[in-house]
């Protein structure tokens, strides 16, 4: 920038650089905490002023995450006047599992073995029984085989995974 004075009494000029720089914007990050569902996740963005332009990176790419676990999310205006970023957490949960145990009736010593019935979520874990009493109801993989008298209590249980959690126990 030049300026000049152009006055009868006074004469002069002056050379300055003058810098506009970007306005600072502010950047937020929503849905930070999510569920496995095997869908793609991704986080939503707002800034102030509402409606610029940014770019978005999971762990440093643009790859949306689909398993449970933690990624690096960064947001980052790209404006010709403005800047601003903000980075953070995208959690993505364990989805639960749950264990449908088809009913037991009760046996008796003379009875013969009998299969056990029972579905479990989408870890793809197969459903473990086990006996609190293998004396009593003795186990082979689903096949129950009654022993001497009294009680015992079969438990199905399966384990989970990366992206699922191990389901709840269930007792019968």
């Amino acid at each position: 920038v030049t300026a000049t004075i152009n006055d009868a009494t006074y004469t002069g000029f002056a050379t300055e650089t003058l810098t506009i720089s970007k306005a600072t914007a502010t950047v937020t990050i929503n849905d930070l905490s999510q569920t496995f569902d095997g869908s793609q996740k991704s986080v939503s963005v707002t800034t102030n002023p509402v409606g610029l332009s940014f770019d978005l990176t999971y762990d440093g790419g643009t790859a949306l995450p689909t398993d449970a676990g933690s990624y690096a999310v960064v947001a980052t205006i790209y404006e010709m006047n403005y800047t601003g970023s903000m980075s953070s957490t995208l959690v993505v949960s364990k989805a639960s599992q749950i264990i449908i145990f088809d009913a037991i009736v009760n046996a008796r010593q003379a009875d013969a073995d009998f299969t056990l019935s029972a579905t479990g979520g989408d870890s793809g874990n197969p459903i473990i029984f086990s006996s609190s009493n293998p004396a009593i109801a003795s186990l082979s993989g689903n096949t129950v085989t009654i022993g001497d008298f009294g009680t015992a209590t079969i438990t199905a249980a399966q384990a989970g995974n990366s992206n699922y959690n191990a389901a709840v126990s269930v007792m019968q």
